[in-house]
């Protein structure tokens, strides 16, 4: 072979492991190469709802942790974002007008958040798969109101106060309409029928029960409605009360011996027994409490009372204090009938015995 065709060849032989050389160079400069920022905001931007936007993405810092393989690049990013429609929440200060549900305006659309995150990244095939965690998760930030289920209003807009309105001129019709006599809805109020349920009235049969005794269930067996009232209607509900004494119960005992001066009683209940109370509700509504009467049909002092709910002073029947107590009382009145019995001597005799 010549001298030019020996230098050819060797050209070509560099030429070809030149290539081979930056060809591997590029592997591993693709391979150490962390993803960009638009990386991180095509796959912020498939994280999101669809209502989301993401207009930009700055990295803050990257680490690298090569004991993967492929290595996984972790990413700080602060990202800019904005709905592209009205966000909302629950308004918890408002209750709302059935059926509709009251919202809260969070977000105005096109307004901008400033989302941060975490994101982890690694090369697959010389693309990237990036899964994104985010620190203020979007939903923080409410929902579109087509995302409620039923109907929803949000207090002070044109739409609530137009049903509001309309709603208050229904009920002025029907209160028009009713006469001043009670009409039955049935047994314990649903939320349509706007009455108290057991709860509500709770806390007005516990004040009306004696301190020893504890309320332990309510039960509402009617309920009737009655228009016509300045303040709202009324509600009368008849209910059970079951209720339990938290100390023993007596009563007096009829025909049983006369133990003067104490009054003989005996026990009628224990801690542990449960008696069923008949009464009847009397609501109506101020504010956003309801006000309640309550009217027992048996007074809850007739089922006894504790030793210390009597004004006299007790002893209970059959028991070994009364056994002693009777006694006693025996021997006292014994000796009272012997001095009785005794003839009468003048001091004026006593000093000249």
């Amino acid at each position: 072979m010549s001298a030019s065709g020996r230098n050819f060849a060797i050209l070509g032989l560099g030429a070809i492991a030149a290539a081979i050389l930056a060809a591997g160079g590029f592997f591993l400069f693709f391979q150490n190469k962390e993803p960009d920022q638009d990386v991180l905001l095509a796959a912020l931007q498939r994280e999101l709802p669809a209502y989301w936007s993401v207009s930009s993405i700055e990295i803050d810092a990257t680490a690298v942790d090569e004991a993967e393989d492929p290595p996984v690049f972790r990413q700080r990013f602060v990202a800019i974002a904005a709905p592209s429609e009205d966000l909302f929440v629950h308004d918890s200060h408002e209750t709302g007008v059935e059926p509709f549900v009251a919202l809260e305006l969070k977000r105005r659309r096109l307004e901008d958040v400033r989302l941060h995150g975490i994101a982890d990244s690694r090369q697959n095939n010389e693309s990237w798969q990036t899964s994104i965690e985010l620190e203020n998760p979007v939903l923080e930030f409410g929902v579109p109101i087509s995302r409620f289920a039923g109907p929803a209003l949000v207090p002070g807009s044109d739409d609530a106060l137009r049903i509001r309105s309309e709603l208050g001129n229904i009920a002025s019709l029907i209160d028009g309409q009713a006469d001043l006599e009670w009409n039955w809805i049935g047994g314990a109020p649903g939320r349509l029928s706007g009455g108290p349920d057991e709860f509500a009235i709770w806390h007005a049969i516990e004040r009306e029960l004696p301190a020893f005794f504890v309320l332990r269930w309510v039960d509402i067996s009617s309920t009737l409605r009655r228009f016509g009232e300045e303040d709202g209607p009324v509600y009368r509900q008849e209910f059970k009360a079951t209720v339990a004494p938290n100390e023993p119960l007596y009563s007096p005992v009829r025909d049983g011996e006369l133990i003067s001066p104490f009054l003989e009683i005996e026990r009628v209940a224990i801690p542990t027994a449960a008696f069923e109370l008949w009464g009847t509700a009397m609501s109506r509504n101020s504010g956003n409490a309801w006000v309640t009467e309550i009217q027992f049909v048996d007074a809850a002092a007739n089922l006894g009372l504790p030793r210390s709910g009597y004004s006299r002073p007790v002893i209970v029947s059959g028991s070994e204090e009364a056994t002693k107590t009777a006694s006693k009382l025996a021997s006292v009145r014994l000796a009272t009938e012997r001095v009785a019995k005794a003839p009468w001597v003048s001091m004026g005799q006593l000093g000249n015995q």
